[in-house]
């Protein structure tokens, strides 16, 4: 049992709540060569041994914001990965409460507002509020809304408290995604959840 969940067609997921430590999901990619993660979570070995049965290396990891508990194993493992501007710039400020980490010079910013990572396309949407940077990934093809740690299942709302948060921009990023249409929420934490009355 390697611990992933196959969500959609080429995305798995390894769940952040079955780990002893505050940890966030991990959304795996799977691309004809390589593989992509959306955030990565905090434990490299736990990450290696999900990964190693489907014998592709990991490409790149998508942070849907600069958490430690989003991009540990990354800095650990040191793998390539790309964040929005306003949080990479800030990486160091925004973890400071918890744990020392220093901007990455393998992690890049967000170069516009898509990313193509074969056979997947998915927008980048500015959801600020939890952090300045923190993004969503829309993935219209499949209908999966990858919405970290702005909105959770079950009405659930990321926090507004911590250095770098907005609670006004956390509402208006709520509103925004609100608005995508999107058949199944794939948050930073806790369960998947389908969307009722879409298509």
């Amino acid at each position: 049992m390697t611990g992933l969940q196959p969500i959609a067609e080429n995305v798995l997921l390894l769940s952040g709540d079955t780990h002893p430590k505050i940890c966030s999901n991990v959304y795996v990619l799977e691309g004809p060569d390589s593989l992509a993660l959306i955030d990565s979570g905090v434990d490299v070995p736990r990450l290696q041994a999900a990964l190693k049965p489907l014998g592709k290396p990991i490409e790149t990891v998508f942070f849907t914001h600069g958490h430690f508990d989003h991009v540990q194993a990354a800095i650990k493992a040191q793998i390539n990965g790309q964040m929005a501007a306003a949080d990479l710039d800030v990486i160091h400020e925004l973890n400071a409460a918890w744990v020392n980490i220093q901007k990455p010079d393998f992690f890049t910013p967000f170069g516009n507002g898509r990313i193509r990572f074969t056979p997947f396309d998915l927008d980048i949407i500015p959801t600020p509020g939890h952090t300045p940077g923190s993004v969503s990934f829309f993935d219209k093809k499949h209908g999966i809304l990858f919405s970290g740690d702005c909105k959770f299942a079950d009405g659930g709302v990321g926090r507004a408290d911590f250095w770098g948060s907005n609670a006004h921009e956390l509402e208006k990023s709520l509103a925004k995604i609100d608005r995508l249409d999107y058949r199944l929420l794939a948050p930073g934490h806790g369960p998947i959840e389908k969307r009722a009355n879409r298509r």
